[in-house]
């Protein structure tokens, strides 16, 4: 029978069981049977509605919706973003230009599809068009798989505790606020040995995953545990975590200087009284904002690989003879990047994108005009025609 849950932008809606059918045939997306289910998207310019380049209407994900039978698609995409920004999409609201409804709901079902590589391989100095590409480092690099990450967790997730749902503390802590945190706060504390106690039910999975914060200015300080009686599940210290400022051009721009670490706590299933112990010395913060509970049937999510821009002899900007090969080496190691987190996420299917000149040579040279847009339509056609039959049940409301 029919069941209940969140719809696209966010209304209460009813969604129908699963089809008893196959979700799809191969061949030009025509389908046996409708999937019925929402799509949803994060991500920077290429999945903006209306679209950058392209006929409005022929936005890869509408075609994919139409082509699939999908209940309708709602985009959350924002020009120039980066994986940062796209986390705070997923977590609270992003910190510049806020996309309303974005914060996700573990309740939500149906496909999700993420695009948040380009501006990360770009690695603009600033906002000057013809900016240098800025080669990626280490550290960069490790901050950027730990958005991606959050990403996932987030997006896989069927519930959380929020920062301010802890049932005890001790010491010195501060709410702090802000729209990018689960419900808008999160909790702080700059004294050694003070401690928040939260009630977190461990699914069957046998995980859980808390969010913190590292910060730039804080130079690599701050320590704490989590524990319950006698035993300890995690051990964190900052240093372990390093962090570096980029530069976001998304919405007014500016620096990026604090990123999300999603860590992992594995524990038995039932439910804990796991408590957060300040263990260091410094008065430097640490940061406590969210646990997510994995959901036991998370939804699909589709993430690109970024197409390149069209080389340009004569450009001064990322895609000019200076600049191009650096964002070629970027996208390289970024590849090798949200191919990794993806692994460790069994809902997570990667995409390459259909790299062919014809996809931005009707554009800008950097963004799919129609023919592109039609190109990612079609892999993800077939990549939910090769969905598991676990993957599947992410769709929707009932297995």
């Amino acid at each position: 029978m029919p069941t209940q849950g969140v719809g696209p932008g966010g209304q209460w809606v009813t969604y129908p069981d699963q089809p008893s059918g196959p979700l799809a045939n191969s061949g030009g997306g025509a389908k046996s049977e409708a999937i019925n289910t929402p799509i949803w998207v994060y991500g920077h310019s290429f999945t903006t509605d209306p679209g950058s380049w392209c006929t409005a209407g022929n936005e890869f994900f509408k075609l994919a919706a139409k082509a699939l039978g999908a209940s309708g698609s709602t985009s959350y995409g924002v020009a120039s973003g980066r994986a940062v920004d796209t986390a705070q999409d997923v977590v609270g609201q992003a910190v510049r230009t806020a996309k309303t409804g974005s914060t996700w709901v573990g309740t939500r079902r149906g496909l999700v599809i993420v695009d948040t590589q380009a501006n990360d391989s770009y690695n603009p100095a600033d906002f000057n068009a013809n900016t240098p590409t800025v080669p990626l480092t280490a550290v960069n690099r490790a901050n950027f798989r730990d958005c991606m990450r959050t990403i996932f967790a987030v997006l896989s997730s069927a519930s959380r505790v929020d920062s301010s749902a802890f049932t005890g503390q001790t010491g010195t802590w501060v709410s702090g606020a802000g729209a990018q945190y689960s419900n808008a706060e999160l909790q702080r504390t700059a004294v050694q040995g003070s401690t928040s106690t939260y009630a977190v039910t461990v699914p069957s999975a046998g995980y859980v995953w808390l969010l913190t914060y590292v910060v730039v200015a804080d130079a690599g300080q701050g320590q704490f545990t989590v524990t319950e009686g006698g035993t300890t599940y995690l051990t964190y210290n900052a240093s372990d975590y390093p962090c570096a400022s980029i530069f976001s051009r998304r919405g007014s721009g500016g620096a990026q200087t604090v990123f999300p670490v999603m860590l992992k706590i594995v524990a038995s299933p039932g439910v804990h009284n796991f408590t957060i112990t300040k263990t260091d010395a410094t008065a430097t913060n640490i940061y406590i904002d969210a646990f997510f509970v994995p959901h036991d049937r998370p939804v699909p999510i589709i993430t690109f690989l970024d197409q390149l821009p069209i080389y340009d002899a004569g450009g001064a900007g990322m895609n000019g003879p200076v600049n191009y090969p650096l964002t070629v080496a970027n996208k390289a190691a970024l590849d090798v990047d949200v191919r990794t987190v993806a692994s460790e996420f069994s809902n997570v299917i990667v995409l390459a994108d259909p790299d062919v000149a014809e996809n931005r040579s009707l554009g800008d040279k950097f963004h799919p005009g129609d023919f592109g847009m039609a190109s990612r339509s079609d892999a993800i056609i077939t990549a939910v025609n090769s969905l598991t039959a676990a993957q599947q049940q992410g769709l929707y409301a009932t297995p």
